[in-house]
């Protein structure tokens, strides 16, 4: 939301706000969220509870002193290589001094361009431009997937709303439940069998099977969770409290929503990929931008703004999700449920969608750099950290960008040739169990 901000105290006269200062204190508090206190409550929570408070406490330290060391050691490394970012060609003024034969000493101005222009980076940046740079990749996978899946599974929710059954069907939907708590039980007493100590073993063998263990534990959390979601279904279908206008409303919304992918995505395409003759082939959103605030009022385009801002930030949080439903083995799912969250997948969430900001933030300033014209964050972004030495490479190829398109497009092919929601098809389960 500091970007809306920023944009409104451009305008005009100016919000009387101080943005450099501004952008100093949030990075900072960025760092502490995500260096300190986040991972530090994160491994005290997921230490043994058997253990007592000193005990899980010291745990907790001796992980965050890890934590602690890897980002300074990261911050060090990006000041020694990226301290200076080159500006780019800037016309240089230079006065020399002439002796006249009336006025006496004058000076003359000339003017040259050169393309050596160095500035040296402020302080603050060194903190978070490796977590700038990590975010982009989070933020292609998780916010390309979360871009199309979001609006997508609000529509495969409403053919999968809760509706009206016979007693025969719910009688069936109610074995099939408590037949797949069954084996679920089963699959985690077994894990939990395979988790105890071996001490004849070595230690690689040991590694290895923990991490296999570990991915064992995120397939059956994310059985869980669909198991969660069908269950939630057939509450509201054996009580009858569905409500018919709450699904409408969401199909409504998801249908909003996927036009709403669908006109960033394309915006992206119009105004960064496809240039003609040195220009954006459309600035398409930013006139969109630049209408609401001069032809209707400036606090809309601000609010439609920040919308659009948390948008962007809801889909990668979805993708995240979505990917681990998808991949456990690769990413374990910290679903957020309200009244039913564990405190260490709250934990994860924040951390996760903390190191996510930096990048989306540098996303949409690029995407709107002509409506952001003139901001704090356009200098910021556009100016010094696109032209930092290594990450130039990065910016001037364009190739977080095409990774993004590319990727949100694959996605939506994948899942239009396999919608699958994330709760479990029981339908089909059913039919199985009687065929078996």
């Amino acid at each position: 939301l500091i970007l809306p901000l920023d944009v409104a105290n451009s305008r005009g006269d100016g919000g009387g706000f101080n943005m450099e200062l501004f952008y100093v204190i949030m990075f900072s508090l960025f760092f502490a969220y995500v260096v300190v206190l986040g991972p530090a409550t994160l491994f005290y929570y997921e230490t043994d509870d058997e253990k007592s408070f000193f005990g899980r406490l010291c745990s907790a330290a001796c992980l965050e002193a890890g934590v602690l060391i890897v980002a300074v050691v990261l911050a060090l490394i990006a000041y020694g290589a990226m301290r200076r970012t080159d500006l780019g060609d800037y016309e240089i003024v230079q006065y020399s001094a002439l002796l006249t034969s009336e006025a006496g000493i004058g000076t003359l101005a000339q003017t040259h361009w050169s393309n050596g222009v160095q500035c040296s980076l402020p302080p603050y940046i060194f903190v978070v431009v490796f977590a700038i740079f990590l975010g982009w990749f989070l933020f292609i996978i998780f916010g390309g997937v979360g871009l199309v899946a979001l609006p997508m599974d609000l529509i495969l929710d409403y053919f999968y709303r809760p509706r009206p059954r016979s007693a025969r069907e719910m009688a069936e939907r109610k074995v099939l439940l408590r037949r797949r708590v069954e084996e679920l039980m089963a699959y985690a007493r077994s894990l939990e069998l395979a988790g105890e100590d071996d001490e004849s073993a070595g230690a690689w063998s040991r590694w290895r099977r923990g991490r296999a263990l570990k991915g064992k534990e995120s397939k059956l959390q994310a059985e869980l969770y669909m198991l969660e979601q069908e269950y939630e279904v057939y509450e509201a279908e054996s009580n009858l409290s569905a409500n018919p206008v709450t699904s409408a409303l969401l199909l409504a919304l998801g249908i909003l929503l996927a036009l709403l992918s669908f006109v960033v995505w394309f915006h992206l395409l119009m105004y960064r990929i496809i240039i003609v003759k040195g220009n954006p082939a459309s600035e398409f959103l930013n006139a969109v931008f630049k209408f609401l605030e001069f032809t209707i009022a400036r606090f809309v385009s601000t609010i439609v703004f920040a919308g659009l801002c948390a948008y962007l930030l809801c889909c990668v949080h979805k993708g995240n999700v979505k990917f681990g439903l998808r991949l456990f083995f690769i990413v374990r799912i910290h679903p957020m449920k309200l009244g039913r969250t564990f405190v260490n997948s709250f934990l994860f969430n924040v951390i996760f969608v903390l190191l996510c900001v930096p990048a989306t933030m540098h996303f949409i300033t690029d995407l709107f750099a002509s409506y952001m014209r003139l901001t704090s964050s356009a200098f910021l972004f556009t100016g010094l950290l696109e032209r930092m030495k290594f990450f130039k490479f990065f910016w001037s190829k364009k190739v977080f960008l095409y990774a993004f398109l590319i990727w949100s497009a694959l996605t939506f092919f994948y899942l239009l040739v396999k919608p699958k929601s994330d709760r479990m098809d029981i339908k089909k389960m059913i039919e199985r169990r009687k065929k078996v």
